[in-house]
């Protein structure tokens, strides 16, 4: 939900570019091919900081680096480090811009789970009506290259619920965690209408992922 002003909060959802069946030029007789079942797909949410022109050209600018980094790279750590490299080249020093970022990697068939975050809230996981937190903590991106991102994996479960957030939904995590334990057995539609909020000043982005049986 658009704030009332020009905000710096985005998302991006994306998958490794597949490979079609090629032979190897180097080894005839070797056939390389793309297999469906390690399929990954990868979810970002992000924040920049501040309001205005300024960060929504930012925004735009992480929206085209994460898309781009999303059909290469599958985990976390190694999407964060590849953006942070290339925010770090692009911004100008002098306008002190930086962004936060969660990075969620999914594989449908083992149901497993890699995540990470860049100064960001952590992900949460609702499971059997108790809520935790997927914490990573890592720095924000965009001032420093000298960062070694890291990661956390799970393995889910059907019926799990995953929810990413930004700091406009709420700055009292442990209210929402609440309210989402509270609405685990509502449809997904229902639960991101009711934590939305009409008048809010900042952005919101609310992302929920129900997981079902693997693939």
């Amino acid at each position: 939900m658009p704030s009332g002003a020009i905000g710096g909060d985005f998302y991006v959802i994306g998958r490794p570019r597949a490979l079609q069946l090629s032979p190897d030029d180097q080894a005839p007789g070797i056939i390389h091919y793309y297999s469906e079942h390690h399929t990954a797909y990868s979810i970002v949410i992000g924040d920049v900081t501040g309001h205005g022109i300024g960060s929504a050209l930012v925004m735009t600018l992480c929206m085209g680096l994460f898309s781009d980094s999303l059909q290469v790279y599958q985990r976390p750590s190694d999407i964060l480090n590849r953006v942070n490299q290339r925010l770090c080249q692009l911004l100008p020093e002098s306008l002190l811009y930086y962004v936060t970022a969660g990075v969620m990697t999914y594989y449908p068939q083992s149901q497993q789970v890699y995540y990470s975050q860049a100064g960001h809230p952590p992900a949460l996981l609702i499971r059997d009506n108790a809520c935790v937190s997927l914490t990573a903590s890592n720095s924000f991106m965009g001032l420093y290259t000298a960062i070694e991102f890291t990661e956390l994996s799970i393995t889910l479960t059907p019926g799990d619920r995953l929810a990413l957030y930004t700091d406009g939904i709420t700055d009292d995590s442990d209210k929402l965690m609440q309210q989402l334990r509270a609405t685990y057995h509502q449809p997904g539609e229902t639960v991101i209408a009711s934590l939305l909020s009409p008048s809010a000043t900042d952005d919101q982005t609310l992302m929920l992922l129900d997981v079902g049986d693997a693939v």
